[in-house]
């Protein structure tokens, strides 16, 4: 895998189905009239594995601030960024901070990271 997908902060989002609630897994057949819910699996990480690049439906490059991977192609890159860096805008925050204690020289990378979205996280919270 090329060194782009390494040495940097990406989001990455998958997720998995479980049974709705009030749902019983321990019936025969019960598959056939089954209700499922997705969940949001999302973590911030430093580089980009073989298995994620393969199980995600969506990956971030938070310092470039474009989209590496996207199953759905019909939605705009621009928003998918906005919606999601502002939904786990705290998580990112600390995972940035993490990653700054590991070496500082990443701190000026991050600081425009975040100038770039803080602005944007309170106009989604309005």
């Amino acid at each position: 895998m090329s060194n782009y997908l390494r040495n940097r902060p990406f989001m990455v989002v998958s997720y998995t189905f479980v049974l709705a609630e009030g749902q019983k897994s321990n019936t025969k057949g019960f598959m056939e009239n089954a209700q499922w819910e997705p969940v949001e699996n999302m973590a911030i990480v430093d580089r980009i594995s073989n298995k994620q690049m393969q199980s995600a439906e969506l990956i971030i490059d938070l310092f470039e601030n474009k989209v590496v991977k996207c199953r759905e192609a019909s939605l705009e890159h621009e928003k998918l960024i906005n919606v999601f860096v502002s939904r786990h805008y705290g998580e990112i925050k600390s995972a940035l901070a993490t990653w700054i204690a590991k070496d500082a020289s990443n701190l000026a990378k991050v600081q425009t990271f975040v100038e770039r979205f803080a602005g944007k996280k309170e106009e989604a919270s309005e």
